[in-house]
């Protein structure tokens, strides 16, 4: 796992933050639009039964007043009858909730109140009635109780009195002065209940208000910290599926902010981590290539050593019995037999040596384009009369620094392996070009210079290879032909020849449709600068 502990501990904080995170500012908004939604609802209620409050007040004062207007004659009088039509006229009322009219000197006139069933009943003079009564000093003046039930306005009930005086004796003009006179006073209590039920709806109203101002409040935070955190949670999601070790898309940069910085750089930073870890396996895998090729090696020099020496003494014998059975034509084709047989056995230690070299010789500029024009009579008898041999070469001379009797080795291995894929016939294309690859290109890697490279490419019309055969394919001694048909060295020799040049090969396969084998070969610099002819 490429994702070690630690990381994946930083990447746990972040998630643990990205959640706490979310959780925390959802909260807080919400809190506050609760917070707010309560203070608005808390001061309009209290606003509006203050209003409510004050403008029952007013009415009793103007139901008072009406009343103490209404009622000076009867009071004057003391006719009950009379005062009782105007004490039922304000009790009829729905705030009233008693109705009390008294004379000057506190005799109650008329005292009645109002039951549930809107029944009238009577009620008593109070002492603290004729304690506010004795405030009452002219028809301007008015006084208001409280108590937890009622708000009781009080009223004095006034005539006007007019003085002459003694001089409208003796002139035309006479002046008269008018006099107020307290008779009387009314008092009205407003029954608090009016207020409480207007109060219960103005509360039940602004309830409703906020509850559908914080469920709108959450829905709008909501969005926005779901379009806020989106980011957050993808990028919780890939580290998810990276700390299981499974491949992952990018996280899209959708805000320059920084949350979008963020993603930015996890983006880099998972991009950089994995070419690492790629560099990682190429390394390895390089390393178990070079351990596995050195021990091969090694085994195949002291094979081919011993080998040799043993062929030599088998040839110097065959020899001399060569010699003393010229006569004997049966046995010298037995001798003919083994000869061929030991040709093919030197051939094999050839390759093992081959194979086990692990120095070039001598490097010298080399044309590709020439040395496959003049390697392609012994092309064309290794593929037979069967496969077409064709190439194409392109115009421009691709001069490389290589052993030239190496580079012919790569064409021969490549088109002898070619010709075995096409067992009924087929085509084989030599094709010759100089490219540029540059840094993320889909062949650069850590072991592939950026740079400029004279490829060269084999393509046969063959069985192709299955996903089997491609991970064995440059292994030594690997080989799907027929047993005494192939060692299954040749691409073993052929990639080695490649990576001692500092190339490096490339394939493209499919079963049943061939295969094309890439080989890149480095070109110098100045070669570069007047021969490349493509890029890729």
């Amino acid at each position: 796992m490429w994702f070690n502990k630690r990381f994946l501990n930083k990447i746990s904080l972040l998630l643990v933050a990205r959640q706490s995170f979310g959780t925390r500012i959802f909260r807080a908004f919400v809190s506050f639009i609760v917070l707010v939604s309560s203070a608005f609802t808390f001061f309009s209620v209290y606003s509006q039964s203050r209003e409510v409050e004050q403008n029952l007040l007013r009415k009793g004062e103007l139901l008072a007043k009406l009343l103490a207007s209404s009622s000076r004659t009867g009071v004057f009088a003391e006719n009950r009858d009379s005062l009782r039509d105007a004490a039922d006229g304000v009790l009829a009322q729905e705030e009233v909730r008693a109705v009390e009219i008294c004379s000057v000197d506190n005799r109650q006139l008329i005292g009645e109140q109002k039951t549930l069933s809107q029944e009238k009943i009577p009620i008593a003079l109070t002492q603290e009635d004729k304690e506010i009564a004795a405030k009452l000093h002219d028809s301007l003046s008015w006084e208001v109780t409280n108590d937890k039930n009622t708000i009781n306005v009080y009223k004095p009930v006034t005539i006007e009195t007019v003085s002459s005086m003694g001089e409208a004796l003796y002139f035309d003009v006479v002046k008269n002065k008018k006099l107020e006179q307290i008779i009387g006073y009314v008092k009205i209590s407003l029954d608090r209940k009016v207020i409480r039920k207007e109060v219960r709806g103005v509360f039940l109203k602004n309830l409703l208000i906020g509850v559908i101002f914080v469920f709108l409040g959450i829905i709008v935070i909501y969005t926005i910290l779901r379009r806020v955190t989106k980011p957050l949670t993808r990028l919780a999601e890939t580290v998810r599926l990276l700390g299981k070790g499974t491949s992952s898309e990018k996280i899209p940069v959708e805000s320059q902010d920084e949350i979008g910085k963020l993603a930015e750089a996890f983006n880099a930073m998972t991009e950089d981590m994995r070419k690492r870890e790629e560099e990682k396996l190429l390394i390895e895998e390089k390393l178990r290539r070079a351990e596995k090729m050195e021990a091969v090696g090694r085994l195949a020099r002291g094979i081919a050593h011993d080998f040799n020496n043993i062929l030599t003494t088998v040839e110097g014998s065959l020899f001399i019995m060569k010699k003393k059975l010229t006569d004997n034509l049966p046995l010298m084709q037995y001798t003919e037999q083994m000869q061929k047989s030991l040709s093919k056995m030197r051939g094999l230690v050839h390759g093992l040596l081959t194979f086990s070299r692990t120095q070039i010789g001598h490097l010298s500029p080399v044309d590709i384009n020439k040395a496959i024009k003049k390697l392609m009579p012994m092309l064309k008898s290794l593929a037979g009369d069967t496969v077409e041999v064709k190439i194409l070469l392109c115009d421009e001379p691709s001069v490389v620094l290589a052993d030239p009797l190496q580079i012919d080795q790569v064409l021969m291995n490549l088109c002898t392996n070619a010709r075995d894929a096409m067992p009924e016939g087929g085509v084989v294309t030599i094709k010759t070009d100089a490219v540029s690859i540059a840094e993320g290109h889909p062949v650069s890697s850590l072991f592939i210079r950026p740079g400029a490279y004279a490829r060269i490419s084999v393509s046969d019309t063959g069985t192709g290879m299955d996903e089997k055969t491609r991970e064995k394919i440059f292994e030594p001694f690997f080989t799907t032909k027929e047993p005494g048909k192939g060692t299954g060295l040749g691409l073993s020799i052929v990639f080695g020849i490649v990576e001692q040049h500092k190339g490096f090969i490339d394939f493209t396969t499919e079963t049943g449709r061939g295969t094309e084998f890439l080989i890149y070969f480095p070109l110098p610099l100045n070669n570069h600068e007047k021969q490349v002819v493509g890029t890729e």
